[in-house]
């Protein structure tokens, strides 16, 4: 992991030539360029390209008193139906107890990655 502080995608993009997939900006946590969130939202909706499918796992930073310091698993199943996106908050290997894990309801794949979520 390449960390940055202080500087901008613009700043990034001038240094480098080209858009960066992803740049780490200390005081704001993780912003990403478009590459990355076609890339991640793409995934999502091709199961045929899910390493482990009928499974796809993802994990999030969270944010525990100010700081992105702890790192949060789930998973989505592909089940019908389709157009249901239901994140399991839980490791893969728990994939047989799904009535028993948290769970978060999402519209759209979307929503997933706007809310932290990153394939895995």
């Amino acid at each position: 992991m390449v960390i940055i502080a202080s500087v901008t995608m613009d700043e990034i993009h001038q240094h480098v030539g080209r858009e960066p997939t992803c740049a780490y900006i200390l005081s704001s946590g993780k912003r990403c360029g478009r590459r990355e969130v076609e890339h991640e939202v793409a995934m999502m909706q091709t199961p045929d390209a899910w390493p482990a499918w009928p499974v796809l796992p993802f994990k999030r930073m969270v944010n525990v008193d100010g700081a992105f310091s702890d790192l949060e698993c789930g998973f989505i199943v592909e089940q019908p139906p389709k157009d249901a996106k239901v994140l399991y908050i839980g490791t893969i290997f728990e994939v047989n107890m799904l009535s028993k894990l948290p769970q978060k309801r999402y519209e759209t794949f979307d929503e997933i990655y706007a809310d932290g979520w990153r394939v895995d």
